[in-house]
C-alpha cells in the first residue's frame, strides 16, 4: 500500500510533498520520516534540495514561514 508524504503546521490541515517516494525513502532510512522538524534543520533540507530531491524546497519554505513544521504519512 502506498503512502504519501504531507506537511502543516501545528494544527493545521496537511500539504502534499509530492507523489515522488524519494523524500520519503531518505526520511525513513534517517529514522526521522515523520515528526517535527525545525529551522535547525533547513541546511538538512537544503541538501536533499541541492540533490533535486522533490519536496524538499516546499519544507525549507514552509519551516521558513511557519518555524516549524511537522511531516507525517497518510
Amino acid at each position: 500500500m502506498s503512502t504519501n508524504l504531507y506537511w502543516r503546521p501545528k494544527d493545521r490541515k496537511g500539504k502534499l510533498l509530492g507523489k515522488d517516494s524519494k523524500l520519503k525513502w531518505i526520511l525513513e532510512k534517517s529514522n526521522s520520516n515523520t515528526g517535527y522538524f525545525y529551522e535547525s534543520d533547513i541546511p538538512y533540507f537544503r541538501g536533499l534540495a541541492d540533490a533535486d530531491v522533490s519536496g524538499a524546497q516546499d519544507v525549507i519554505d514552509a519551516i521558513e514561514k511557519h518555524g516549524s513544521i511537522e511531516i507525517f504519512e497518510e
